[in-house]
């Protein structure tokens, strides 16, 4: 590029070779911030899958430790909106094994917490085992289907205290994924139930 010097003597550039290193700078700019912009979409993309495999393996888990719900004398089953303890079979390191014990799901905040006690845990309230399961939860309910023996009817309530499990539990989890909510219901049958 040569540099031309005015009349004054004065080196510069010309006016096009301005317009053309602006025009230059712009398409960078315009390259660099599209590059940016899929960058944060695809990230958001891939939270939001992430999201729905966390809410998948939380009804997995779940539903497996309903399914292994049982009917103990002395673990009751409680159950209210935000919060179901029940008597269960778990994995406990103290016993190196299966034994009966107790789970119990809570939410707290805008986390939903899974603790696991074994039979002694049950007694002297030492879990064995905790951790949050669900982060970003808005909110979260518990009901339980049951057979009302005095009116001869089956109902959905929203507490459940009883020494034998109901029929089957349904969570309800509203999630927010940052401006985005989506609801995840899933229902549970209770083989012990009833």
């Amino acid at each position: 590029m040569n540099v031309k010097r005015n009349r004054n003597g004065k080196a510069g550039f010309t006016f096009v070779e301005l317009v053309m290193a602006v025009a230059l700078s712009l398409v960078v700019a315009v390259a660099v911030l599209s590059a940016v912009t899929r960058g944060a979409d695809i990230w958001r993309r891939s939270s939001k899958v992430e999201s729905a495999s966390d809410i998948a393996v939380f009804f997995d888990k779940f539903s497996l430790d309903l399914r292994n719900c049982l009917n103990c004398p002395g673990i009751g089953f409680i159950g209210v909106e935000t919060r179901v303890e029940f008597p269960s079979t778990v994995t406990s390191r103290d016993f190196e094994g299966e034994t009966i014990g107790k789970i119990i799901y809570a939410g707290q905040g805008k986390t939903l917490t899974r603790i696991q006690l074994n039979y002694s845990g049950v007694y002297t309230g030492t879990a064995e085992l905790q951790g949050s399961v669900l982060t970003d939860i808005k909110d979260l309910r518990f009901i339980y289907y049951v057979f009302d023996s005095e009116t001869a009817k089956y109902s959905w309530v929203e507490q459940w205290k009883n020494t034998r499990a109901p029929l089957a539990v349904r969570a309800e989890i509203i999630i927010t994924d940052g401006e985005d909510e989506r609801t995840y219901t899933k229902t549970v049958t209770i083989p012990v139930g009833g």
